[in-house]
């Protein structure tokens, strides 16, 4: 889907159902910061770091760390961290990741995505499935993506986050600083493919979804 002036321009298999992969992540972003400010203090649980595969791309969040939702947001969308996500869940859950990801898909239907099913915060395929439909899977399509970039655009908080190449996260109670980057070249001023302008806001990958 190409649009311009928020008018669909050209169109190609946009209801085609596709893996979304990190793309999850811009909702996660979205209900959490509808849901908190942006200085609360979230501890992670050992519980909630272990649901994510030591393979995943994480900033190694350590149990009982401390971390600001502002600082959460800008590991989960400049470094893509799994980890990140699943404690934001966890976080704004009240204990139940499930009960986070009922409130994303209930979100994407209200802003009228009609093939869209979030089976978790981070994106990340269950590998033991094949197709959409199973409950365990993510699935979209590029019409309801585009609603959901649409949304996050009108968030000022998501596109400054999402726009940054590089951050530092200060040290926390149980981790010296980070610094992160952002694997989206559009916003890599060495990079090829760099746009001045461009705004985040995520880009993806998985094995199933390829970029």
């Amino acid at each position: 889907v190409y649009i311009f002036d928020d008018k669909i321009v050209i169109t190609y298999n946009a209801d085609e159902k596709i893996y979304p992969a990190s793309f999850v992540k811009i909702l996660t972003a979205l209900v959490a910061i509808e849901n908190g400010n942006l200085t609360d203090e979230i501890t992670a649980s050992k519980q909630t770091l272990e649901t994510i595969p030591d393979n995943a791309v994480s900033v190694g969040i350590k149990p009982e760390e401390v971390m600001t939702l502002e600082q959460l947001l800008y590991c989960l969308l400049v470094y893509s961290a799994n980890d990140a996500a699943a404690v934001i869940a966890d976080y704004f859950g009240k204990g139940n990741q499930a009960s986070f990801v009922a409130e994303m898909n209930k979100y994407v239907t209200d802003l009228g995505c009609k093939n869209t099913y979030f089976a978790n915060p981070h994106g990340l395929d269950d590998e033991k499935v094949k197709g959409y439909e199973a409950k365990t899977q993510n699935k979209t399509t590029a019409n309801d993506m585009y609603l959901i970039a649409k949304a996050a655009i009108a968030n000022e908080n998501i596109v400054k986050i999402s726009s940054k190449y590089g951050k530092t996260i200060p040290k926390t109670n149980s981790h010296d600083e980070r610094n992160i980057y952002n694997s989206n070249p559009l916003l890599n001023n060495y990079s090829y493919y760099y746009y001045e302008g461009a705004i985040g806001l995520k880009n993806a990958y998985t094995s199933k979804a390829g970029c």
